[in-house]
């Protein structure tokens, strides 16, 4: 029986951070190219790091460092709390 494919927050043309960077910085900024699932189902996440080199990693690699506060999302514009 398949196994349903695993869904990611990850999207191309979203750009990261490592904390405690300056976010508005574009030389720290990681920025995901394309999410896409492989045969497996597996996704992957294509990105370009600060130094532009593109890498593919695992989505749940971003996905772990987005939960751990080790990166955060580059937000412009003004956040509203509800």
């Amino acid at each position: 029986m398949p196994t349903e494919p695993h869904q990611s927050f990850l999207a191309p043309g979203q750009r990261y951070v490592r904390a405690g960077r300056t976010i508005w910085r574009a030389d720290n900024q990681l920025t995901i190219l394309a999410v896409g699932n492989d045969l497996s189902g597996h996704v992957w996440a294509t990105y370009r790091d600060s130094h532009g080199a593109d890498s593919t990693a695992p989505a749940t690699q971003f996905e772990r460092a987005v939960a751990a506060g080790e990166i955060v999302p580059v937000i412009d514009g003004p956040m509203i709390h509800c």
